[in-house]
């Protein structure tokens, strides 16, 4: 009984709501309802602190993908550069 009344029929706080919605079809009102369920409802939130966890994360996140692009150009300069120029100006690649 408790988790029905923590769960579906009440909500705890404020910040939650729990609404029972009993669905019928319009056209065939005469048929009563054909489904009942349960829309929950929540709000929530970070602290500074989670805040300032997440934004150091997405920095180191960010600075990982920098750097990995900047292997990968140079990883491509450097096999570019294997190639006769006549090769890679005939290509396209380059542009002046």
């Amino acid at each position: 009984m408790s988790w029905r009344s923590k769960h579906i029929a009440h909500s705890v706080n404020d910040l939650e709501e729990n609404k029972v919605v009993a669905y019928y079809v319009k056209e065939r009102t005469e048929d009563g309802f054909n489904s009942i369920s349960v829309q929950h409802g929540r709000v929530i939130s970070l602290s500074s602190g989670d805040l300032d966890v997440i934004m150091a994360l997405c920095e180191k996140f960010l600075a990982y993908i920098k750097q990995e692009m900047e292997n990968e150009k140079a990883d491509i300069l450097r096999r570019v550069n294997l190639l006769p120029i006549e090769t890679v100006l005939s290509s396209g690649m380059a542009r002046v």
